[in-house]
């Protein structure tokens, strides 16, 4: 794995372990004093809405580097990954708050539930995806033959 895999698996787990903790909290401990210091002394939600506005601080950061090193333009498969990542992530983030319940209501006769177009993407992105490296595996077989 190279290090730039390995510092993305990191902040991968990282976001993973956090999610799972904050989920954990309830909401109205949100409003409490907070001791850490990047709360500022105010109350726990400064502190999250912090941590939050920091990584985008440095997500500039990181782009702002790579300009300077001229790799702001990423090659067609780099740039393919992080506009995936960006979708999932969006189309994770729009699960959050659903209760469980929620997830097979449908607004009108005739419409998806959340859940059916969640499990839509899911089986059409590992079905086109399996399927184009298993083509390509054929072409690469067929080729060294």
């Amino acid at each position: 794995m190279s290090e730039v895999h390995e510092l993305v698996r990191r902040l991968e787990d990282s976001m993973r372990e956090s999610f799972q903790k904050i989920s954990s909290i309830p909401e109205e401990y949100l409003d409490n004093p907070c001791r850490h210091s990047c709360a500022r002394g105010r109350d726990v939600w400064n502190l999250l809405t912090h941590n939050i506005e920091h990584e985008r601080q440095h997500a500039g950061q990181v782009v702002g580097l790579r300009d300077a090193m001229d790799r702001l333009q990423q090659d067609k498969k780099s740039k393919l990954l992080a506009e995936l990542y960006i979708a999932r992530a969006t189309l994770i983030a729009s699960l959050i708050g659903l209760e469980d319940s929620e997830l097979d209501a449908t607004p009108q006769e005739g419409q998806w539930s959340i859940r059916e177009a969640v499990e839509h993407v899911l089986f059409w992105d590992r079905d086109s995806i399996d399927d184009l490296v298993a083509q390509h595996a054929e072409e690469t077989a067929t080729a060294t033959s």
